[in-house]
């Protein structure tokens, strides 16, 4: 491989500095194929080495003498060179041309250039198939990528709508999950207020069962006299004056009664006959 080194002025040659002094020129064959690597030392305006900033990116473009042009892409050596391993399109038509290195910053901005001239000498050989063409893959890849950039802002505006949706059916979700806890609420209080009524249905009951048990609650017009309990004391009252009589038998087979002393009942056995005299008036 043929390595050569230039020195190339970011100063225009036209400029008062170098004012009559023609761009340095770089002598290629014809049909050469990645066999030169140029390297190109960058200068200012006095003469002194251009530092090239962090970061920065190098191109060479060139215009060949059919018309057709090139564009590649160069590789930053350090802070002052670039350099270039030369595709066969920029050797194949013959003749002088000029060319350019760019050089941009961080943001593809242009920081400035530097001019020379490509003297493509001809091949007595003719490559067959070899047709002069516009090569420009530096700009085919920045395409390529401008395209991978808006597939993926195309992708994330994608997926920001399926968020958004999604957002969407979570929000209608949450509205439906309060509106069932609302209704559960309902249902709650609705259950609460179903479960002191029966509660207040109950004490009414229990009140009224003791009124008619006992009296002495206050809810009916003349409960005091008109319970069990004032009904079992009247009949303990006429048991006590009246008198009382019971029968039973015990285990042996024997019959026995038993009466208050007021009782006007009496009884006795004759031969086995059970005789009852009622009382007798005066």
């Amino acid at each position: 491989m043929i390595e050569e080194r230039y020195s190339l002025n970011l100063s225009p040659y036209s400029d008062e500095v170098y004012r009559g002094t023609r761009a340095p020129t770089v002598t290629l064959s014809q049909y050469d194929r990645n066999s030169r690597r140029l390297i190109f030392e960058l200068h200012e305006a006095d003469g002194d080495l251009y530092t090239i900033p962090e970061n920065a990116t190098a191109a060479l473009f060139g215009t060949k003498p059919d018309g057709t042009s090139f564009a590649y892409e160069m590789t930053v050596e350090d802070s002052n060179d670039v350099s270039i391993l030369l595709p066969q399109q920029a050797s194949t038509a013959a003749g002088e041309y000029p060319a350019e290195v760019i050089l941009y910053d961080s943001q593809s901005e242009r920081l400035g250039s530097a001019n020379f001239y490509f003297l493509v000498e001809s091949s007595a050989a003719d490559e067959a198939g070899m047709a002069s063409e516009t090569d420009v893959p530096i700009f085919t890849e920045l395409v390529a990528e401008a395209a991978a950039h808006a597939s993926a802002a195309a992708g994330s505006a994608t997926a920001a709508a399926g968020s958004a949706e999604d957002a969407e059916e979570s929000a209608t979700a949450a509205a439906g999950s309060a509106q069932v806890a609302a209704q559960s609420e309902e249902l709650a209080r609705e259950y609460a207020s179903s479960a002191q009524t029966s509660s207040d249905t109950a004490a009414e009951k229990a009140t009224l069962a003791e009124s008619w048990a006992v009296g002495g609650t206050g809810t009916r017009e003349l409960e005091d006299v008109d319970n069990s309990k004032f009904y079992a004391q009247v009949a303990r009252q006429g048991a006590t004056k009246n008198g009382w009589v019971y029968f039973y038998i015990d285990e042996a087979g024997y019959l026995h009664y038993r009466k208050t002393s007021n009782s006007d009942l009496e009884f006795y056995i004759d031969q086995g006959w059970l005789h009852v005299i009622l009382g007798q008036e005066g």
